[in-house]
């Protein structure tokens, strides 16, 4: 495995023991980890060091999460409420919510800004938190809050939406104060989104400068975009080479002046798009990806936008490129973003494009809480129909399940599932609006079971 010079050191204790475990080591740059193997309904701390070559840093200070009981938790977590806000400057606004679930993951904070028609994610919290503080505001807005629980199974609908509008700021007539936290990654190997916060008030706009890492020598600084204000992302599309490095930084300016620079980014793109089958129906189907040179250990992260504000699935590898995520980690209905993080040997992650897994148009219900002693095949209701009807049905054991319409003829006209779908009963609405009246079966296929019912279309 990959020795790291620079990264992260995480430790674990229970909460009722004073030893500290070593967990595990991350590289750089990396803000977050999945814990797997943990007990059930139990209370853990956790902390983190950084360390390199000279040494390690005094501990983060502890966070604590306790585990879900060992019982059934795969469900849409119940919404926040109470959304309250408290102004705490003419750029800062703190939220404070009710938890009203069990099984949340994380909290998405959503934003609309005074000049957006649609609800984007302001930034995300760990479970059981009820408070997070909101910065990069402007001042004498007005905008809109509300919050959302997460897990790999669903967001739960939308807390109440409030309403805050920031005062004025006196003192503008300056420069812009520069931009920070300047981060980013490469989208597959010929896009990089990067984001900053936005810390000026008074900005005109922003210029975003790039130039490509040579070696030995880097290349000039080029300015490749200037955006308006208030605005703290951009995707550069424009002369990406694969396999190369590029160095970012962003500056703010108006009529007075200019602010410093950002922080200087570092983006590496990979040699290729990573997955090699990126138009997948579904989660079910395996991920494969090319090996890349220098690189062994790959991470899996699925989040429900695109930037991977709101991780909700990870998994880390080794020596593979191939992967599925186990059946009934995710949902069957909701919809995702996927893609494989890969680690070089000095400690740099490569990214390939994410991929979208359209779930919402999937007529499949999610898996009930209840694992049936047997397979059965309901009869569709109702019945007659037109143009909808449902199916219903029960697996005892996961495996791989197929359910297809056929005519009178024993031709099939439409196959529905052909998947691996955990053990759970299930409902399959069909649409007949695309074939003609008449007399069809529909025939069950799971393991060893098969069983057939007739339904009638009229229209």
């Amino acid at each position: 495995s990959i020795v790291l010079n620079f990264g992260f050191r995480i430790e674990v204790k229970n909460q009722n023991s004073a030893q500290w475990n070593f967990l595990t080591n991350v590289p750089r740059n990396v803000r977050r980890f999945l814990v797997r193997n943990l007990n059930p309904n139990s209370h853990y701390l956790f902390r983190v060091s950084a360390f390199n070559p000279s040494g390690v840093s005094a501990p983060s200070n502890p966070e604590g999460a306790k585990t879900f009981p060992d019982s059934n938790f795969k469900f849409t977590p119940a919404s926040p409420s109470g959304l309250t806000s408290e102004i705490l400057s003419p750029y800062t606004v703190k939220l404070n919510w009710t938890d009203n679930s069990f099984n949340e993951f994380l909290f998405i904070v959503e934003i609309k800004r005074p000049m957006d028609s649609l609800w984007r994610i302001a930034g995300s919290v760990p479970q059981d938190r009820i408070m997070r503080i909101n910065d990069g505001l402007n001042p004498e807005r007005t905008y809109g809050f509300r919050v959302r629980a997460a897990n790999p199974w669903g967001r739960s609908l939308p807390s109440n939406t409030i309403t805050v509008t920031t005062p004025a700021d006196s003192n503008l007539n300056n420069p812009p104060f520069a931009p920070s936290m300047l981060r980013g990654f490469a989208m597959g190997h010929r896009a990089v989104m990067m984001k900053w916060n936005d810390n000026s008030r008074n900005e005109t706009g922003f210029v975003i400068q790039r130039r490509r890492e040579l070696t030995p020598t880097p290349s000039q600084w080029v300015t490749i975009d200037t955006i308006p204000a208030n605005r703290e992302r951009y995707r550069d599309t424009v002369g990406i080479e694969p396999h190369s490095r590029y160095a970012y930084r962003v500056y703010a300016f108006n009529t007075f002046g200019n602010s410093h620079f950002s922080n200087l980014l570092i983006i590496h793109t990979p040699p290729m798009n990573l997955i090699s089958n990126p138009n997948i129906g579904n989660y079910h189907t395996p991920l494969n990806w090319a090996s890349i040179q220098n690189s062994e250990n790959f991470r899996i992260e699925v989040s429900f936008d695109e930037d991977f504000e709101s991780v909700v699935y990870e998994d880390q590898l080794e020596n593979v490129n191939s992967y599925n995520i186990p059946v009934g980690e995710l949902s069957n209905t909701q919809s995702y973003f996927i893609r494989v993080v890969g680690l070089l040997n000095d400690d740099i992650e490569i990214f390939s494009e994410p991929i979208y897994v359209d779930g919402s148009s999937t007529n499949i219900s999610d898996p009930t809480g209840i694992v049936p002693d047997k397979f059965s095949l309901s009869q569709n209701y109702p019945n007659p129909f037109n143009p909808e009807t449902n199916i219903k049905f029960s697996i005892p054991v996961t495996g791989l399940t197929n359910l297809s319409v056929y005519d009178i003829s024993g031709r099939m006209v439409s196959e529905l599932i052909n998947t691996n779908l955990a053990a759970g009963e299930y409902t399959y609405t069909f649409n007949g609006v695309s074939i003609s009246s008449g007399v069809y079966f529909y025939k069950l296929t799971s393991s060893n079971f098969t069983d057939v019912k007739r339904m009638i279309l009229v229209k």
